[in-house]
């Protein structure tokens, strides 16, 4: 699957990213060997908001 994921601390940079799935995806994009984050699913909207629990960095990601 392939994500599209919107990095709102670095001024809405947007990068695609190849992943089995979102967490996959947002491992794959974080710079560090762990991955400790928070999720939540907006359905209406299409996509997920995603929060890197250590840097509180926020990202939306979408599957395309």
């Amino acid at each position: 699957m392939k994500f599209l994921i919107k990095d709102f601390e670095l001024g809405g940079h947007e990068t695609e990213v190849s992943a089995p799935g979102m967490a996959e995806a947002m491992f794959e994009y974080l710079p560090w060997p762990t991955l400790d984050l928070l999720v939540r699913h907006v359905p209406s909207r299409g996509f997920a908001e995603v929060t890197d629990r250590q840097t509180d960095f926020r990202y939306d990601v979408q599957a395309i």
